[in-house]
């Protein structure tokens, strides 16, 4: 047998040995809780409040604590960086107060007394603070009761100019403070469009259920009013949620200002009675629309019109445009054609006009065809123009309809054959001049055969039509004119 020395057997024992230990060593390095700690006390007493609660409010997780008699706390938190962290200390009665502290790992923190203010316990603005017996404490909050207006005009503008706010005052238990704890408040316009504004009056006290108003009164320009109310008890202020309050509708302003028909083209040129509405469009210098109420007045240079009228509550004020003489004749445009002018005053007392132009079509006719004589070869096609208008060449009323029938064996008619009119203003293709294109569609026949083609127009300018004939086949037709109906 062979005999092992004593440095082999030493060797192999600390190799076994250094073995054993890499593999049962476990991880140790595990990050240790902090312990954070602190007391809450009265600020107006000094004296520590029990069963306050203290929250660690972030960062998460949330972890809540309760005083105890001497009102301390106690918190214990992982802590594997350093970083920042909210507390807050509040009890039923006090305001609540929060702290920030800085955590860093394997630091124990210390915190400075929660010095807690009770609702009810400064006598500025809010009475002794002590409740009355069967009374109230002092202002703890600030609450909205009820608001006049949400939004109200520009200055002189002959609207409702002002805004009248109702806010209660609270004591901590949430009852309207008494008059034995009465506070004065105090009203202040945090923002506003700057345009002299104001709020009147600036302070008032309390009244009967912790009661107190004031009017908002608006200035000049338009916009967005923030109103708070507070009340400043000493070593803390109360507040209210500001108010928002809208001033809008100024005077009119030319560039806010429109005019604009129902129907830019109606049938009144020969038709007496027929009624067109005229809108007029009022906005201020803002691009809000002007206070209902405002007045526009209106002329015409055909037919009459009704002379004035009144905004709504979208800035638009109407009228009935009548069609009667004069029958109207514009000086570029020609006959048919009238101008409707609207007129108000601006901010400066000066008056703004605008202004639209209206078409009064008249009798319908059919002309203009081309051509008149045609040669349709065999298997060949021919292309018409032609003319549907008013006496003056005018666009005939909107829902006018157009139609182009062909009558004879063996022909195809294709293009504006089948036309309703929108509410076209001038004259042009599509809304007096049209084409379509008359085609041999069989192109294998010597005989002659008929052709007929009528043109109709039928809409609120009434009736009219042409008709036009000849032949096709494989020599040249000429047609036998243009008849008129």
């Amino acid at each position: 047998m062979k005999t092992i020395n004593r440095w082999s057997l030493l060797f192999i024992l600390m190799f076994g040995v250094t073995l054993i230990y890499s593999c049962d060593t476990t991880d140790t390095d595990e990050t240790e809780p902090i312990s954070i700690t602190g007391q809450v006390i009265n600020k107006s007493s000094g004296q520590p409040i029990s069963n306050a609660i203290v929250r660690i409010v972030a960062p998460p997780p949330e972890i809540v604590k309760t005083t105890n008699d001497s009102g301390r706390y106690s918190f214990e938190k992982q802590v594997d960086s350093t970083f920042s962290m909210s507390i807050e200390a509040r009890k039923e009665g006090f305001d609540i107060v929060t702290q920030e502290i800085l955590a860093v790992p394997e630091r124990d923190v210390t915190m400075p007394a929660f010095k807690l203010i009770p609702s009810d316990a400064d006598t500025s603005g809010g009475g002794s603070g002590v409740p009355s017996e069967n009374g109230t404490g002092g202002a703890a909050s600030i609450e909205l009761e009820s608001l006049s207006h949400e939004s109200i005009t520009v200055r002189e503008t002959g609207g409702v100019e002002n805004a009248r706010f109702r806010f209660q005052v609270k004591d901590s238990a949430g009852r309207p403070i008494d008059q034995e704890h009465a506070a004065r408040v105090q009203f202040t316009i945090s923002q506003g469009p700057g345009g002299g504004e104001n709020i009147s009056p600036q302070t008032a006290t309390t009244g009967e259920s912790g009661m107190v108003a004031a009017n908002l009164n608006s200035g000049t320009k338009a916009g967005a009013v923030k109103v708070r109310a507070t009340i400043d008890r000493g070593s803390f202020t109360v507040r209210s949620s500001p108010v928002t309050i809208a001033i809008h509708s100024g005077q009119p302003d030319e560039d806010h200002f429109g005019v604009a028909a129902e129907q830019i083209n109606f049938p009144g040129y020969n038709k007496f009675g027929l009624v067109n509405n005229i809108t007029a469009y009022v906005g201020d210098k803002y691009g809000n629309i002007v206070e209902s109420g405002t007045v526009v007045y209106f002329t015409t240079d055909g037919g009459h019109i009704e002379g004035s009228a009144k905004t709504d509550g979208q800035g638009k004020a109407t009228v009935e445009l009548i069609s009667n003489n004069p029958r109207p004749e514009h000086p570029d445009l020609g006959p048919g054609y009238a101008t409707i002018e609207a007129q108000t005053v601006d901010e400066n007392d000066e008056q703004i006009t605008t202004s639209t132009t209206v078409l009064f079509s008249g009798v319908p006719q059919v002309k203009n065809i081309n051509p008149t004589n045609f040669s349709i070869p065999n298997g060949g096609s021919q292309q018409f123009t032609y003319e549907v208008s008013d006496q003056n060449g005018n666009p005939l009323a909107p829902g006018t309809n157009i139609s182009v029938n062909a009558e004879g064996q063996g022909i195809e008619v294709i293009g504006d054959v089948s036309v309703t009119l929108g509410d076209a203003f001038q004259s042009g293709y599509g809304t007096t001049d049209f084409t379509f294109t008359l085609s041999d569609a069989e192109g294998d026949t010597l005989a002659t055969r008929a052709v007929q083609i009528t043109i109709v127009t039928e809409g609120p300018n009434g009736k009219a039509q042409a008709t036009i004939s000849g032949s096709h086949d494989k020599e040249q037709i000429i047609s036998e004119g243009l008849r008129e109906e």
